[in-house]
């Protein structure tokens, strides 16, 4: 991994000793998800955006950044519309 976006400490349940592990952001939903080494876990890169996503469905589809996401909340606009329709009125 080159450049982790954060950490999580949590307690082993096994060993009851703390572990810190890297995370990765994903550009499209902003989950966090640990980076666990030798788990496999496949991750997807959209070049768009020029960062990692997660697995989820609708951040594998389609290229919505996590800003125009909140961006779309706060004007009332469908979540994962990607850039949002300008209508112009009659006498522009």
């Amino acid at each position: 991994m080159r450049r982790p976006n954060g950490f999580i400490s949590t307690v082993d349940p096994a060993t009851e000793r703390p572990v810190t592990y890297d995370t990765v952001r994903c550009v499209h939903c902003g989950r966090h998800d640990a980076v666990l080494p030798g788990s496999k876990r496949i991750r997807k890169f959209c070049a768009n955006c020029g960062g990692t996503t997660c697995t989820s469905p609708a951040c594998v589809v389609g290229c919505v950044p996590a800003e125009r996401r909140l961006e779309n909340l706060e004007h009332g606009r469908p979540e994962l519309v990607a850039r949002p329709v300008q209508v112009r009125g009659a006498g522009r």
